[in-house]
């Protein structure tokens, strides 16, 4: 019986379709983090900028 090794973009394309489907977790928030992630723009400055933007906050 083989083992399916799967790839980090594979580990990682389940990963932010699977928090799609996570209860109570804030639609807003998954979709910054799925938009970011698809425009290969997911840094820990975009997340919160993109954060803080929906929040009506000012970035730091």
């Amino acid at each position: 019986m083989a083992i399916e090794i799967k790839s980090g973009e594979e580990l990682l394309n389940e990963f932010f379709e699977e928090l799609k489907v996570i209860p109570d977790v804030d639609k807003d928030v998954i979709d910054i983090l799925y938009g970011l992630y698809h425009q290969d723009k997911l840094s820990r400055k975009n997340i919160t900028n993109a954060l803080s933007k929906s929040r009506g906050e000012t970035a730091k």
